[in-house]
C-alpha cells in the first residue's frame, strides 16, 4: 500500500493508507509463523522418503547379490 501510494506520486499518505499498510504488514508475520510451524512436516517427509529409498535400494542390491551367488 505504501509503495502504491508512493508510485502514484503521493509523497504524503493518508491515515487510511497507513492503517492499511500496517494491517498488511501484520498479516505477513502471521503467515511466516504458520510456515515455520509446518516446516517439521517437510523435514519428516524427507526423512521418511530417504529412509524408504535406502531400504528399497538395499533390498535390490541384496537380492542381486543373492542371485549371483546362487548361480
Amino acid at each position: 500500500m505504501l509503495m502504491l501510494s508512493y508510485g502514484q506520486g503521493g509523497y504524503q499518505i493518508t491515515t487510511k493508507q497507513l492503517n492499511a499498510a500496517i494491517k498488511d504488514t501484520e498479516s505477513i508475520g502471521f503467515h511466516q509463523g504458520a510456515a515455520r510451524r509446518d516446516g517439521w512436516i517437510n523435514k519428516a517427509a524427507a526423512i521418511v522418503i530417504g529412509s524408504l529409498t535406502i531400504m528399497v535400494l538395499g533390498y535390490f542390491i541384496y537380492t542381486f547379490y543373492l542371485f549371483r551367488t546362487v548361480q
